[in-house]
């Protein structure tokens, strides 16, 4: 199936007179990632790359980057980004999902809305830049394996194993036996949703959550300051959270300023929440829970965007979100 796979793309280049652009929707962290792995891991030395194939695009990540594209949803009003939703708009009719994965993502990068963007900065993509954001990854993981246990600890030791004393294995010293609590149980017998909800997230947790938020988006005082190149803080404007994959860091364009931590009194002082048009609206628990249902119902529904549950144009709303 590689081999076909190789050819195929191979057979269009004209043995490297013309240059090769593999595209894939949202496949950055996903179709990069098993091309990686059978090239680089499982089949090393093996299977290869196609050659003459320079060039990596996400056609989503260039829809989503650019507001000018007429395919962007400020254009075309379509709700996200999703593959299918697109080529059900281009080709204006539906389509099963097989279908879709099959023909939609060339005949997307094929339509004229799309292709003033095809050279764009965030469209065409080294994938050496790709390939070695993944190879810094897998030395990291396989770093870790080999890296020294702590001082004090031990590893593979025989006899270093730690067991409870058999005195103590169903006293009160060593705690009861294995199993359900009373209300846990009573909870199940009930079949109470709710209730088994909250054995994980007890009301506590809930209102801690609530007023953490509180805190750090109206109350702490911070300020803005200028971005060294390659610095990233989870403390700024726009950080976003160290992903597997080290490239998807580089999706969206970050702010030039990130923000720190200040005393009230610094004149350029402020909260992390500007408050330009709308006020904070202080964050309770009802708040925090409402949030969890909302996901809760996503994976219930199998729904790819939250705001579907708002749609009325695609009848997917969802009362019980909308009033919530």
């Amino acid at each position: 199936m590689w081999k076909r796979f190789v050819i195929f793309i191979e057979g269009h280049l004209c043995n490297g007179l013309k240059k090769g652009i593999i595209a894939a929707w949202g496949g950055q962290s996903c179709d990069c990632e098993w091309l990686f792995r059978i090239t680089e891991d499982t089949h090393h030395g093996v299977l290869f790359m196609p050659r003459w194939c320079p060039y990596f695009m996400d056609p989503k990540k260039v829809v989503s980057h650019y507001a000018s594209c007429k395919l962007n949803s400020k254009h075309s009003g379509v709700i996200g980004h999703g593959c299918d939703e697109m080529w059900c708009h281009v080709t204006r009719c539906g389509a099963h999902l097989a279908t879709v994965d099959a023909k939609a993502q060339c005949t997307i990068v094929a339509d004229d809305r799309f292709r003033p963007c095809t050279d764009k900065p965030v469209a065409m993509i080294a994938m050496t830049d790709v390939w070695a954001a993944k190879r810094k990854n897998r030395d990291t993981r396989n770093a870790d394996l080999k890296r020294k246990v702590p001082p004090g600890w031990t590893e593979g030791v025989e006899g270093s194993a730690w067991k409870l004393s058999r005195d103590k294995e169903h006293d009160h010293a060593g705690g009861g036996r294995h199993g359900p609590s009373l209300s846990a149980r009573t909870c199940c017998e009930k079949k109470s949703l709710a209730d088994l909800f909250m054995f994980f997230f007890p009301l506590p947790l809930v209102q801690t959550i609530a007023r953490e938020t509180n805190r750090y988006g109206n109350e702490d005082w911070v300020r803005p300051v200028a971005r060294a190149s390659g610095v990233n803080d989870d403390d700024s404007i726009g950080a976003e959270d160290e992903d597997e994959d080290v490239e998807q860091d580089r999706e969206e364009p970050k702010s030039k300023h990130m923000l720190k931590a200040c005393p009230r009194s610094h004149p350029e002082a402020r909260h992390r929440f500007k408050g330009a048009t709308k006020k904070w609206r202080n964050v309770t628990s009802g708040f925090i829970l409402v949030f969890f249902g909302i996901i809760c119902i996503l994976g219930a529904t199998k729904m790819r965007n939250a705001d579907f549950l708002y749609s009325t144009s695609y009848h997917t709303n969802n009362p019980m979100v909308q009033n919530a």
